[in-house]
């Protein structure tokens, strides 16, 4: 498909906003994909400005001959939306699908055919309400994302047009209306903690086995499928911070999950697949962090004692045995807390303990010990994973 550009009749508040790109149509897994570029041919990201350009360069390098067309890139810089009508349009009658009809006709402003013939972008000022953005053939965004823009205007508004009214209206309508929900969460307590203090903080709850076995990379708790670890990461990262992508992003990639394919673009709108899989780990939220010590069963874990801060390891730490319960990791191991089933203690107890007295089942009475815990033959980083006896080891 080679898009033939009207330049001419594209919005003049549209050129002067410095967030061009420029597409290729490439095959991708067997899927037509508009890729995006920048103007002298490298990978374009909708979330780096760097990778932007202005109309006019935008132009000229469609002029090359080198791209199939160009785009423009949503940005929460302003109040720009973009609303995106898939498959609507027939492009021999002219004729559309009576839903595409309706919004075009609520929306009073600059409306233009997409590059296949078949759908519609409408370009408007507004800011969007929370709650949905994709259903069925229709897609409302304005931040993220990039659409292509052609200027061959459909209908009779030649400028965009503030729209905040009309696209609330067309939105509760598609979406619903948001229904009550509690408060949003005070992320006052996490925002105030460093990425460090944050991953500690993590570690210590009731997800941190699952959370550092993930961090570390590891997949088998995910059937070995990288992108079920991966969203299962950015679920656990979106609690934490409440739905900060920026953060969860930064966080994720120093986990040992990270990959060259979070930052290639994955999809037909110029998302990458790094964006997709943070947007569904945010859409997915239920509730953040709220700063509780038990909460939603992903908070931390409840404490008889003030947390204290962690320390590096300077001694052998100690194993806690108390009656009726699973042992626990304590002292300086503390922040990698594990259960450990009493069906593995006694290998657990020959590979790293002195001595170490084994609790019955029945939780017959017995004294608090506290057994020596020995040093591995050789530095092993801690993995924490559930019924893993062997997962929690000195750094």
């Amino acid at each position: 498909m080679k898009t033939i550009l009207n330049a001419a009749d594209i919005p003049a508040e549209l050129k002067k906003i410095p967030r061009w790109l420029l597409w290729k149509l490439e095959d991708r897994n067997g899927k037509p994909t508009k890729t995006p570029y920048t103007a002298d041919g490298r990978l374009a990201k909708v979330n780096d400005p760097s990778t932007w350009t202005t109309f006019e360069n935008a132009l000229l390098a469609y002029q090359s001959g080198q791209f199939d067309g160009i785009g423009l890139v949503l940005s929460d810089e302003d109040d720009l939306a973009g609303v995106d009508l898939d498959k609507c349009l027939n492009p021999d009658t002219g004729e559309l699908e009576a839903q595409a009809a309706r919004i075009v006709a609520d929306l009073p402003t600059y409306c233009e055919i997409s590059p296949s013939g078949c759908g519609l972008r409408l370009f408007g000022f507004g800011k969007l309400p929370q709650g949905g953005r994709r259903k069925g053939k229709i897609e409302l965004y304005e931040t993220g994302r990039y659409l292509t823009v052609t200027g061959h205007r459909f209908g009779p508004h030649e400028s965009v047009a503030d729209i905040s009214a009309e696209i609330a209206i067309v939105h509760a309508r598609i979406f619903g209306k948001p229904s009550a929900t509690k408060p949003a969460p005070s992320d006052a307590g996490v925002l105030a903690l460093s990425d460090a203090d944050l991953l500690e903080k993590i570690r210590r709850s009731k997800k941190g086995p699952d959370f550092e076995a993930l961090w570390s990379g590891q997949t088998a708790g995910h059937g070995e499928d990288h992108s079920a670890a991966d969203l299962a990461l950015a679920n656990i990262l979106s609690f934490w911070t409440n739905g900060d992508a920026a953060r969860m992003d930064r966080l994720f990639r120093q986990s040992s999950l990270m990959r060259e394919k979070w930052d290639k673009p994955h999809y037909a709108d110029g998302r990458t697949y790094g964006q997709a899989t943070l947007e569904k780990a945010v859409a997915d939220l239920q509730d953040g962090y709220r700063g509780k010590t038990t909460h939603r069963g992903d908070g931390e874990k409840p404490s008889q004692k003030p947390a204290q801060a962690s320390a590096p390891v300077t001694e052998r730490p100690t194993i806690h045995i108390q009656p009726g319960r699973e042992p626990w990791m304590a002292d300086e191991a503390e922040r990698y807390l594990i259960t450990v089933s009493y069906t593995h203690l006694d290998v657990y107890k020959r590979q790293f303990f002195d001595q170490a007295p084994t609790p019955t089942r029945e939780g017959e009475p017995s004294p608090l010990t506290k057994p020596t815990f020995k040093q591995p033959p050789a530095p092993i980083t801690p993995v924490c994973m559930k019924r893993r006896w062997s997962s929690v080891i000195l750094k």
